[in-house]
């Protein structure tokens, strides 16, 4: 296994070389292998044996749909053991469901596809995958504060608690002593701020089940500034850190929120609270509906006599609180 580069020698000017050389690959026609050193030969017989290298076929399956799959460097065969990896191009739209590794003519006998590798087996394989359309989940209900919908002072209201009411839904706000909370921003970026500590945004009650809800900051807002959602003095999901970024020139922030599966019933109220000592601003708030979740219908008799009863939802899930306003 030595080249003559790999030996000491007693004599500097004198080396072994090799007949074949060391550089060439031999085949089953070489018989010896002659080593000559200071002027002598010595034969040393041999037998090579040709070693033959089983590959196995990698087919792409027919009738691929939304979507098309390759084998990396474009591989036609490989012998067994070989680390094989598959890249899916999706259609526009959809989205890689799962590959598809199986023998050929076989398709019960199935690969292990894990992460996009399967380890190529001693037959031959078929190769495909499943696409899914990419659903785009859209907000059940936007509260747009790009725009000045509710009648919100553009002076800071302070220490005070106000409720205001667009399009049948109304909100409550609450600013601190300090800052308060108003309608700011000029025409075309308009934003609604508050602050700071203790400051909060609540919604009104939803007649559907609740997943999440994004609330969108503003560029240039505080990157510092912590909030959560809360229903009554309960956080109800995780708190997040900012309204915009930090670097450049801070660009705004979405951040979401995933209600708590025992918070997600219609009829919970939900509360944006500022937590730190910081003012947020706020041109969107997005709020999406959990199809999963059971609503119950809230109705309200017929035959109420003197007066009457209103409820401030339709619907509600088990465990929400649901406000009930007499009328004599």
């Amino acid at each position: 296994d030595e080249t003559s580069a790999d030996i000491a020698y007693a004599d500097a000017t004198d080396k072994f070389t090799f007949a074949p050389a060391t550089t060439e690959a031999l085949t089953t026609e070489n018989t010896k292998v002659t080593i000559t050193y200071g002027g002598k030969n010595v034969d040393l017989d041999i037998t090579v044996n040709e070693v033959v290298v089983t590959k196995y076929a990698i087919a792409i399956a027919g009738g691929i749909v939304n979507g098309n799959v390759s084998v990396s460097g474009s591989l036609t065969e490989a012998v067994e053991g070989a680390t094989i990896t598959l890249t899916a191009e999706p259609a526009t739209g959809y989205k890689l469901t799962a590959f598809d590794v199986y023998k050929t003519g076989e398709e019960v006998t199935k690969v292990t596809v894990t992460d996009g590798k399967f380890t190529m087996p001693a037959y031959d394989v078929t190769v495909s995958a499943t696409f899914e359309e990419v659903v785009v989940e859209e907000p059940k209900y936007v509260f747009d504060f790009t725009v000045n919908n509710f009648g919100l002072p553009t002076s800071a209201e302070k220490n005070n608690v106000k409720s205001y009411t667009y399009d049948e839904k109304t909100i409550t706000l609450y600013g601190d002593a300090t800052n308060g909370f108003k309608f700011s921003g000029n025409s075309g970026d308009q934003y609604l701020i508050f602050g700071k500590s203790g400051a909060y945004l609540t919604l009104p009650a939803f007649d559907f089940a609740v997943s999440k809800i994004e609330v969108v900051g503003h560029t240039g807002a505080s990157a510092a500034v912590v909030q959560n959602i809360f229903v009554g003095e309960t956080a109800v999901s995780t708190a997040t850190t900012g309204a915009a970024l930090a670097d450049g020139d801070k660009p705004a922030v979405t951040n979401t929120y995933a209600i708590a599966a025992a918070y997600q019933g219609a009829g919970n109220v939900y509360t944006i609270k500022v937590t730190s000592g910081h003012n947020t601003q706020i041109t969107y708030v997005k709020v999406y509906e959990n199809t999963d979740v059971v609503s119950y219908n809230v109705n309200i008799a017929s035959d109420i006599e003197n007066g009457s009863v209103e409820a401030n939802v339709a619907k509600a899930g088990a465990g929400a609180t649901v406000t009930l306003t007499a009328t004599p």
